[in-house]
């Protein structure tokens, strides 16, 4: 790590006062750090971790104090062992706007938010507090997209997030169009419950097609029924989605998770969905797989769009 750097705490970490020389990074016993024998110089620096200031300049507070500012590197050992700074990644180096919102990353992959409705709108909100790069649009189908190149199990990830927010189903055929320009975590409203994902970021996740033929295989009458589902309204334009306010919320925060999952180092499980129904406050998840029959994966080299 050079001085450059511009370490930062965790975000939302607070740091308080214990007395007796202790000072306690985070609010609850359970997920709490403290910290003792720290000399005033420290305490200063630990509360100046905001990402505004390179090491060079924090080091400096302790020559101006005259205390030793090999401290620092002690210090922020101490601090990285204990996983209270936050990822380097993720620290803008002189923005002060991210300064003060340090939940958003400030590059990364663009994020577009697909679709009409309350549901998108508020999606869309909530993902630009933390993606630096939010477009949205009413069509859920890409545009103007070069021909299709061809991916292989283990690929890099595309180079955006796809949100395609819809009532009542989403096509298949649709989605599968975004790819491999940009992975697709589908957001379905019907009949009180909306669903969000599975993400689908590559040939190892299951896709949009995927989740098609499980429903086919126990419902042959599957096909008829989402052919009226995604079906447009009669101006011709797509239906909006739409949740009362409450699984409005729980949606939103599910769909920022799943974003940030996408973009950054993937710890969810693959195929996972989730269902947050009206007047529920748990939500319910399942796990898809790949389909034995879906053309999308077989075989091993194939284009994904089209």
């Amino acid at each position: 790590m050079t001085r450059s750097h511009r370490p930062a705490l965790r975000p939302g970490r607070r740091v308080l006062d214990r007395g007796d020389g202790e000072v306690q990074l985070g609010a609850h016993h359970g997920s709490a750090v403290v910290l003792s024998g720290l000399s005033t110089t420290d305490r200063v620096v630990l509360d100046g971790l905001d990402g505004s200031r390179s090491e060079t300049e924090l080091a400096r507070e302790y020559t101006a104090r005259g205390e030793d500012p090999g401290r620092l590197d002690v210090l922020l050992a101490l601090l990285r062992r204990h996983a209270q700074l936050a990822d380097p990644a993720d620290q803008p180096p002189t923005d002060p706007h991210h300064v003060r919102h340090p939940w958003r990353r400030p590059g990364g992959l663009p994020v577009l938010v697909a679709g009409l409705g309350d549901l998108a709108g508020e999606v869309a909100r909530v993902l630009a507090r933390q993606h630096a790069r939010v477009h949205t649009q009413h069509s859920l189908s890409p545009h103007a997209l070069p021909l299709p190149p061809t991916l292989v199990p283990g690929s890099p990830r595309p180079p955006a997030l796809a949100v395609l927010v819809a009532d009542g189903a989403i096509d298949p055929i649709l989605a599968r169009q975004w790819a491999p320009w940009a992975m697709v975590l589908p957001v379905v409203a019907a009949d009180g419950t909306v669903t969000v994902g599975p993400l689908w970021a590559g040939l190892d996740d299951p896709c949009p097609m995927c989740l098609d033929h499980y429903r086919t295989d126990r419902d042959p009458a599957w096909p008829r029924i989402l052919a009226q589902l995604t079906t447009h309204g009669p101006d011709g334009g797509v239906r909006p989605a739409a949740a009362d306010p409450a699984t409005t919320a729980l949606v939103c925060g599910l769909v920022a998770r799943q974003a940030l999952d996408a973009v950054g180092q993937r710890q969810l499980p693959s195929g996972l969905a989730t269902d947050v129904t009206d007047g529920d406050p748990e939500p319910h998840r399942r796990l898809w797989s790949v389909h034995p029959r879906c053309d999308t994966h077989l075989p091993a080299r194939q284009p994904l769009a089209g």
